[in-house]
């Protein structure tokens, strides 16, 4: 069955066992050694007992496999490799060196000699300096019936320009984790080669910037080659010491992309008297050359101003940038508290006319959200490649459980994002492929809860808090209903991480999404109510706008008023690209 697994490009690997490519799973059935395999009958005694004695002998760690191939050691595999080794002989070797370099000798060619009668193993580190360990001789045997050698001066290279995150766990967790996942990172980095090529950085056309680098972690699986066209960029210069160890070839600087040259970069022609940059020489003449290309790979901050303007208290400094002062110059509005709108805003300023794609590490709100309409309108405007989601529960530290996305854009072409067909592939915490999401982008003209009348609510009622509590000490109480008022819809938000803030009451609630359902707006009220509720809310789907079927509203429909108003509905555009 090799043939299938060395074939990457016809099949699509990531989705789980559970739910294997069909198109895999056809040309297994049709495989003549396929069809040859015997089943087992568990349920037949003698299938049962050769089953057993077979499973069992290959499940003996000492078992010898007989594999036509070793398994190669590479720069992308070797931290695997690294943790099944340490595992194996760690306890052996630790002692005054870290178990990291005794693996990087062990795995070269020529540089472990054994002595079996006496059970040791002589590592040779090069200039006369030699270790002797005691190790168990038939688990290295056995590990090295596995594993190849390396022979390859690039791959060792490679391996040790990282080899140092395999055993400062301490740095890597606090520095590392918390950050994005570097599973997550190496997925993105193979999204990245499947949009622009395998081993783009061979050709020497393109560019890499990451503008909040932290300690690398996106770049983590790049290989050795790739670092000499790679730019890391971060606020702190402990992060930049850490980076240069971990890249070295790679122009690493401490730079506040959010303040630093911002008035340079808004200039007109980027030309004035007098300039000054921060911004190296070097990527300052990358930048100027129309002949290279660009990939922006980011996680961006994703603090917020808790405050609209330049006022208040809680974190009201943390997104008083330049670049904030830009966009209110250009009335973008409340999405200018968010330091993450904040480097796409330069971002597209900086790439303008330049042959560039955008590996973007975020949320997905901004696609869909109310409030970031007009930036969608006036800002982000991109083409969608392609991308993955998975859940926020991954990093370290966060709270609630919602989707992270990684989205990658094309920069050179400007399409407005409603007009796309934007679907994203669904991992799971172990980086396997469990589905695919639409993700829907519509005006807010067009959301659900723009869809019911809401009748001007002028007659005083008493306003309650909860079905049983009266609410009267609030300063914006929300005490009026409107004339054949029925009941009080509470429908707080457009979007599924609102669902349980969706109840019918008998007065009005004090809550600005509420509305009086009268004998005009019932209907509506009614169908609004059950479409909120009947959908299960998960970490997929917490802000998701959906396009649902006519039918599944005709039943709703159906079930609550009969088939005359259902008539009425089909046609409805506003129900049928609404947000839910």
């Amino acid at each position: 069955m090799e043939k299938y697994y060395s074939d990457i490009e016809s099949y699509d690997w990531d989705l789980s066992p559970s739910i294997p490519d069909k198109r895999l799973v056809e040309k297994l059935i049709d495989d003549v050694e396929f069809r040859n395999l015997h089943v087992y009958d568990i349920e037949n005694e003698n299938d049962y007992n050769v089953f057993s004695e077979k499973l069992t002998k290959y499940l003996d760690p000492l078992h010898k496999f007989d594999l036509a191939d070793k398994k190669i050691i590479t720069e992308e595999n070797f931290e695997e490799v690294f943790e099944y080794w340490n595992g194996i002989f760690g306890p052996s070797v630790k002692n005054g060196f870290k178990t990291s370099k005794y693996f990087v000798c062990d795995i070269q060619q020529g540089r472990t000699h054994l002595s079996r009668e006496e059970g040791k193993a002589y590592f040779d580190f090069g200039n006369g300096e030699v270790r002797v360990k005691k190790i168990l001789m038939k688990d290295y045997q056995f590990f090295w019936e596995l594993y190849e050698k390396v022979t390859s001066s690039d791959t060792i290279r490679g391996i040790l320009s990282k080899i140092d995150r395999l055993t400062d766990e301490d740095m890597r967790r606090f520095h590392g984790e918390f950050f994005t996942p570097i599973r997550f990172a190496n997925k993105a980095l193979e999204y990245i080669e499947r949009t622009i090529g395998k081993e783009w950085w061979k050709s020497g056309e393109y560019r890499i910037w990451d503008m909040a680098s932290g300690t690398g972690n996106l770049e983590y699986y790049l290989p050795n080659e790739s670092y000499k066209y790679l730019y890391l960029s971060t606020l702190y210069q402990t992060e930049v010491e850490h980076c240069e160890k971990l890249f070295p070839s790679a122009t690493v600087f401490q730079y506040d992309y959010l303040n630093d040259d911002v008035g340079n970069v808004f200039l007109e022609n980027n030309i004035g008297f007098g300039i000054t940059w921060k911004l190296p020489e070097k990527l300052r003449k990358d930048l100027a050359n129309p002949k290279l290309k660009w990939i922006i790979l980011i996680n961006p901050p994703f603090a917020t101003s808790q405050t609209a303007g330049t006022s208040g208290e809680s974190k009201q400094d943390v997104s008083n940038t330049v670049v904030r002062k830009v966009m209110h110059q250009q009335n973008l509005g409340e999405v200018s508290r968010e330091l993450f709108a904040q480097f796409i805003f330069r971002i597209k300023k900086e790439f303008k006319s330049k042959d560039a794609h955008f590996g973007l590490f975020s949320k997905i709100k901004h696609l869909n959200s109310n409030n970031d309409q007009k930036f969608r309108d006036d800002v982000f405007q991109f083409e969608y490649k392609r991308g993955f989601i998975f859940s926020s529960l991954t990093f370290s530290g966060t709270r609630g459980n919602f989707p992270v996305g990684f989205l990658i854009w094309n920069l050179s072409k400007s399409i407005k994002i409603e007009n796309q067909n934007i679907v994203v592939d669904i991992f799971n915490d172990e980086v396997d492929k469990i589905g695919h999401k639409m993700i829907t982008s519509e005006n807010r003209d067009l959301f659900l809860s723009k869809w019911v009348d809401r009748p001007r609510a002028n007659i005083k009622f008493p306003p309650v808090g909860s079905a049983i509590t009266l609410k009267t000490d609030n300063k914006d109480r929300r005490d009026r209903i409107a004339k054949g008022f029925l009941a009080s819809f509470m429908c707080k938000g457009n979007d599924f991480q609102n669902q349980n803030f969706t109840a019918l009451l008998s007065a009005p609630y004090v809550s600005a999404g509420a509305l009086s359902v009268t004998p005009k707006n019932f209907e509506k009220s009614m169908v609004v109510h059950a479409v909120r509720r009947i959908p299960k809310a998960t970490w997929i789907n917490p802000r998701s706008i959906s396009y649902p079927k006519r039918g599944t509203f005709a039943r709703v429909c159906k079930r609550l008023h009969g088939l005359e108003f259902v008539q009425q509905f089909k046609p409805n555009r506003g129900l049928e690209r609404c947000r839910i």
